[in-house]
């Protein structure tokens, strides 16, 4: 049996489940389209691997089906591409944003000793260290 013996009884079989008033009105055009887009995509598409079965267990049966092959989905493949992407440039964004938040208050915190340590008193007695005790005390 070729592929495309299968894939015409594939049409076919649809445009017989058809209502037979359905069927009869359809033109020739019609259904010739409607042949080439079931065979282009009809089951029986060729995979490396197909794998398909029926597993019966004692009050149900399960099927299962294993196909592998060439991923030829480019529009939904691009858009996982382009959602990751977007994901990585948030979390750069994220991480630059962080670095620079942590860079400058050790930045902050080294000038503040800096200006301690030369005795720059900016505000006449208050102090960084006073301010930090008195909320530790409260």
């Amino acid at each position: 049996m070729n592929a495309s013996h299968s894939e015409s009884t594939f049409a076919d079989v649809i445009f017989q489940r058809l209502d037979p008033q359905i069927r009869s009105s359809l033109t020739d055009a019609q259904i010739a389209a409607l042949t080439k887009t079931l065979t282009e995509c009809g089951p029986l598409k060729k995979h490396p691997v197909n794998l398909r079965g029926t597993i019966p267990l004692f009050f149900v049966r399960l099927y299962f089906v294993f196909l592998m092959g060439i991923d030829q989905r480019h529009s939904s493949g691009r858009s996982i591409v382009e959602r990751r992407m977007q994901g990585i440039s948030f979390g750069r964004v994220l991480f630059f944003l962080g670095t620079w938040v942590i860079l400058i208050v050790i930045l902050l915190f080294l000038l503040y000793h800096v200006k301690s340590a030369m005795g720059i008193d900016l505000f006449p007695d208050k102090h960084l260290y006073d301010f930090y005790n008195g909320l530790k005390s409260k």
